[in-house]
């Protein structure tokens, strides 16, 4: 019976703990993203046909109704924008300028970051920088386990596309700020693809908990 005992405990020991996928930063290829993704299903927020500010809640999803003239259903489900309060137009849904013509999401220098939630953990995501957020975009990249991603980017215009790819569906939220531009943060037409919010294990991890277990099992009838 210790034997089998041991058996259970070596093979629950050994199965291997869940780790941060690997992140694949595509800069100015949207092209590039689209076909990293596949036939994913990915939703593009493109935060309505209007201007609203300020959200003074500092949280913004599809729930969010009443606050700087925002009616329930006009982000689409699945993530929440935040940022923390300040004073005056610290959250806004903005617009307009010479190269985007439609509403964005921005804050002024001084106030941010934005920090963007999935609702279930996602293996992608991007979005459009307007070329106000200076010349560097830091972001970090918080997975459902493992170590956080951070890296910096240089920006070198306006409109440019910023895509993030993991090897696993486990990216729970990302913090995204710019460097010495006239707003900390500007993005519009954020995408991300929907995923599972849970993990399947490994085949490996799954075969040794599976030992695992049946030797437990074993162990118990054989006492009996």
């Amino acid at each position: 019976m210790k034997r089998y005992l041991a058996i259970a405990a070596l093979s629950m020991a050994v199965a291997p703990v869940a780790q941060a996928g690997v992140i694949t930063t595509f800069a100015n290829d949207l092209a590039g993203f689209t076909t990293a993704i596949g036939t994913a299903s990915v939703t593009v927020e493109d935060f309505g046909p209007n201007t609203h500010f300020p959200i003074s809640t500092g949280v913004l999803n599809s729930a969010t109704n009443g606050v700087a003239g925002i009616t329930a259903g006009l982000i689409q489900p699945g993530v929440t924008y935040s940022t923390p309060i300040g004073t005056g137009n610290f959250f806004n849904i903005d617009c307009c300028n010479a190269s985007n013509g439609t509403p964005f999401l921005d804050t002024v220098t001084g106030n941010g970051p934005l920090t963007v939630s999935f609702d279930n953990a996602t293996n992608a995501f991007g979005f459009q920088q307007l070329g106000f957020m200076g010349t560097v975009l830091h972001i970090s990249i918080n997975f459902s386990s493992g170590t956080p991603f951070s890296t910096d980017i240089t920006l070198p215009g306006q409109n440019q596309f910023v895509g993030f790819v993991s090897s696993a569906a486990d990216i729970a939220s990302a913090v995204i700020s710019g460097d010495n531009g006239t707003f900390t943060f500007a993005i519009d037409d954020f995408r991300f693809v929907s995923t599972p919010s849970t993990q399947v294990p490994e085949p490996t991890s799954t075969l040794l908990i599976a030992l695992g277990l049946a030797g437990l099992g074993f162990a118990r009838r054989k006492k009996a």
